[in-house]
C-alpha cells in the first residue's frame, strides 16, 4: 500500500505543496523568459522568424510566388554626380541621392526601400545599419510611387552620413498594385562621400590693394577742371586748369560747357585778375 492510502489527509497535502512549488518554478522561469525576449537581448529582425527579408514598410502584404513579385535585379545609384571610380560610387555631398528601378507589371505603381550599411576596412558591408529616418522602425527610406519600370530615389537627410566615409546600400521593391513586397534585396552598391574643402582666401598682392582714400582725392582733385573766368566776352581767353588749350567761341557762346568735378579752396586773386 502507498503512502497516500495509509496516511490519507498528510498524502492530499504533499501532493498541494508539489503542486504549488512546480506552478511557482514555472512563473518565475516564464518571467525571466519574458525580461530577456522583451529586452532585444536575442537581437532585431525584420520578420517574426528572424530572417533578412525586407522590412513591411507599407504594412502587411501578400509575398507571391518568384514570378509574380516585384524585383530589383540591380544595386542603386548614389549621386550626385552619380559616377563612379574603381567600382565605388563618389559623391560630393553629405545628403546624396539613391536612386534604383523596380521592375513590375506593366502599368503598376512601385516604391523603393533603402537600407544603408558601414563598412568595413576592406568595404564589405557590415552588420550595422545607419538610421536614416525616425518615420520607421527600421530607419530605412522609403520613395514615392512611380511607375514600374522608372528610377525610384530618396534624398538622405542632412547629419546622417559623414564625409571621407565608405558605406553600403542596398534597397527592396514593392508593388503598390497588387500590395506584393519583393522577397529578397538587392545586391549591394558601394558609395563613399567626397565633399571638397572649401578654398581659403588669399590677401590680396601689392598690386591689388586699395588705395588710400586721401591719395585718390588728391588725383581728383589735380585732374578737376576747374573753369578760370575771362574778362573777354566770347570766352576766347577762358582756359582750365592743367595749361589745356582755350576754348574756341560759336554763336557768341563757349562751345562747352566746362565742368567742375570738384570744388577747390579759395586763393587769392593776383593784382592783373582784379
Amino acid at each position: 500500500m502507498g503512502f497516500v492510502h495509509l496516511f490519507p489527509q498528510r498524502g492530499r497535502r504533499l501532493i498541494s505543496l508539489t503542486a504549488r512549488t512546480t506552478g511557482r518554478r514555472r512563473l518565475a522561469l516564464g518571467t525571466i523568459l519574458a525580461i530577456v525576449i522583451g529586452s532585444g537581448a536575442t537581437g532585431t529582425a525584420y520578420s517574426a522568424d528572424g530572417s533578412d527579408n525586407p522590412p513591411p514598410v507599407h504594412g502587411p502584404g501578400a509575398r507571391a510566388a518568384a514570378a509574380a513579385e516585384p524585383d530589383t535585379p540591380n544595386g542603386p545609384e548614389v549621386g550626385p554626380p552619380f559616377t563612379k571610380t574603381n567600382n565605388v560610387w563618389q559623391t560630393d555631398t553629405t545628403t546624396p541621392t539613391l536612386r534604383n528601378t523596380v521592375t513590375a507589371p506593366s502599368g503598376h505603381k512601385t516604391t523603393a526601400t533603402f537600407e544603408v550599411h558601414t563598412t568595413d576596412s576592406s568595404g564589405k558591408p557590415t552588420a550595422t545599419v545607419v538610421k536614416l529616418t525616425d518615420e520607421n522602425q527600421w530607419g530605412v527610406l522609403v520613395s514615392g510611387e512611380v511607375t514600374a519600370g522608372k528610377p525610384a530615389s530618396v534624398t538622405v537627410p542632412a547629419g546622417k552620413l559623414k564625409n571621407g566615409v565608405t558605406y553600403a546600400v542596398r534597397s527592396s521593391g514593392y508593388d503598390a498594385t497588387s500590395n506584393v513586397y519583393e522577397s529578397d534585396w538587392s545586391p549591394y552598391s558601394t558609395f563613399k562621400i567626397n565633399v571638397p574643402r572649401p578654398r581659403s582666401r588669399t590677401s590680396p598682392s601689392r598690386h591689388h590693394r586699395p588705395r588710400p582714400a586721401s591719395t585718390h582725392l588728391r588725383r581728383l582733385r589735380s585732374n578737376s577742371r576747374v573753369p578760370i573766368p575771362a574778362r573777354s566776352r566770347d570766352c576766347a581767353a577762358m582756359t582750365t586748369a592743367g595749361n589745356a588749350p582755350p576754348r574756341t567761341p560759336r554763336g557768341g557762346r563757349c562751345a562747352s560747357k566746362s565742368v567742375v568735378t570738384r570744388r577747390l579752396p579759395k586763393t587769392r586773386r593776383s593784382p592783373r585778375e582784379r
